[in-house]
């Protein structure tokens, strides 16, 4: 059975968009097995050390997707899916019973190693958001795909 896994770096600290955040998981866990996975955000002692800190990132956010048969990167320099071509990639997951995953960088993004071994990288906009918010973003878009996928209207 096709499940949905998520994995980003460290909590959702504003209140507001954790309250966002948890509505719309709470809407596609409805449709589908949806797991979060929180790795632990470390702190940048160092700013010469960015490189070096997003690549002991990356061997945590590795350790959360080995059991997935595919996933897909969030970053910024990724090819621009629309609603259609998500929804396209999910129907393939589906049919394929595949354990999906969709994985999020923190505050610094992702390693640019990590981003290489993705199977998919996509951009959500060319725009620049936070973290945080990059988030609440993605679980709308996945809860618009599952109301496409599910042929159920969109709920407002």
């Amino acid at each position: 059975m096709t499940r949905l896994v998520i994995v980003w770096v460290g909590p959702i600290r504003s209140r507001p968009i954790q309250a966002l955040a948890a509505d719309y998981l709470q809407r596609i866990r409805r449709w589908v097995p949806c797991e979060v996975r929180e790795v632990p955000e470390r702190p940048l002692r160092d700013p010469h050390q960015q490189a070096a800190h997003r690549r002991a990132e990356a061997a945590a956010l590795r350790a959360h997707i080995r059991d997935l048969d595919t996933w897909v990167v969030l970053t910024p320099s990724g090819e621009a899916w629309s609603t259609e071509r998500w929804l396209q990639w999910w129907t393939t997951a589906v049919t394929q019973g595949w354990r999906v995953g969709v994985v999020l960088g923190g505050p610094m993004g992702l390693s640019p190693e990590l981003e290489q071994e993705a199977p998919y990288r996509v951009a959500l906009a060319p725009i620049t958001m936070s973290h945080e918010m990059t988030r609440a973003v993605f679980l709308e878009l996945m809860y618009r795909i599952l109301s496409l996928w599910k042929g159920t209207p969109y709920a407002k």
